[in-house]
């Protein structure tokens, strides 16, 4: 295995690209199968890597002959991790993939002393709550408006102002100056929506006992 990754580590040190890679995107806790087809018929063993932070290559898993069974190399495990293969292709099966698993996959297959690189694959992996921030963050955008149009009628309401001015200055005068103000204001609706008046005089919030 050591040689191996030493042996991939160098070819990609000199190519610095494999080729064309596909991506695969799928959301954490799925499960996901990555497949790479056979190009060759004499492989003696197929491996599977993960390129981890753009230089590091780890190796997951080797199989010896399209029936064998497969090893697996350190660190990863045929539990959470599995493998298959056959004369046409192999494919790599990872189950309950989270945000850690996220990476460059490509298999290898090993002919005359040297590893062959295949089919390259960009792994993602999206968090659980993606698309409920989503979906948070359109209705925040959606009642944004709304939200603040209630805040501007409360604050500019009349009834409002007048109530903080009664309450700050608690003057007689300013009384009666603002019940003559009020009862205006009152006739003015009348003549404009003389149905909102009904509802208002129906109600005493609006009087100034």
């Amino acid at each position: 295995e050591e040689w191996l990754r030493l042996e991939t580590e160098c070819l990609l040190s000199v190519s610095g690209c494999f080729c064309e890679s596909k991506t695969v995107e799928v959301q954490s806790g799925e499960t996901v199968t990555l497949l790479c087809s056979d190009f060759t018929a004499s492989r003696v063993q197929t491996d599977w890597f993960r390129v981890v932070n753009g230089t590091e290559v780890s190796c997951i898993s080797s199989i010896f002959s399209s029936d064998g069974d497969p090893s697996f190399c350190d660190g990863f495990d045929g539990v959470k991790f599995e493998m298959n293969s056959n004369s046409s292709s192999v494919s790599l099966k990872i189950s309950g993939v989270d945000e850690s698993d996220s990476g460059l996959y490509f298999c290898g297959f090993y002919r005359n002393r040297h590893t062959v690189i295949g089919d390259v694959t960009q792994l993602i992996i999206k968090g659980k709550f993606a698309h409920f921030q989503h979906v948070c963050t359109k209705t925040s955008k959606e009642n944004l408006h709304t939200d603040s149009l209630k805040v501007k009628l409360f604050v500019f309401s009349p009834w409002f102002f007048i109530s903080f001015l009664l309450l700050v200055f608690n003057s007689e005068y300013l009384y009666f100056r603002l019940k003559i103000l009020l009862t205006q204001t009152l006739l003015l609706l009348s003549f404009q929506n003389p149905e909102k008046m009904d509802d208002l005089q129906k109600t005493e919030s609006w009087r100034l006992v």
